[in-house]
């Protein structure tokens, strides 16, 4: 796989434009899910049990941990030709 520079080069090199880096996005939308995860631990109606909730929480922390370390991106690729 390719760095985010270099899909946007790629993509300049092609003729487009705008590579939106939008990983803090998705750390946000990741720490929602977690606090969500763990908010379902009292909700009676919630399909989870303990064994899920372990399992989608520790790999959105482990998700979070590799965008915080610059491991994982997540961008939003939108090519226009001028």
């Amino acid at each position: 796989m390719e760095a985010l520079d270099a899909y946007g080069a790629l993509l300049q090199e092609a003729g487009f434009q705008e590579v939106q880096d939008r990983t803090a996005t998705f750390i946000d939308i990741l720490q929602r899910e977690t606090d969500s995860i763990r908010a379902s631990a009292e909700d009676p109606e919630c399909d989870l049990d303990q064994e899920d909730r372990d399992y989608l929480l520790e790999r959105w922390e482990r998700k979070v941990k590799y965008c915080n370390d610059g491991d994982m991106r997540w961008v939003h690729l939108h090519a226009l030709r001028p």
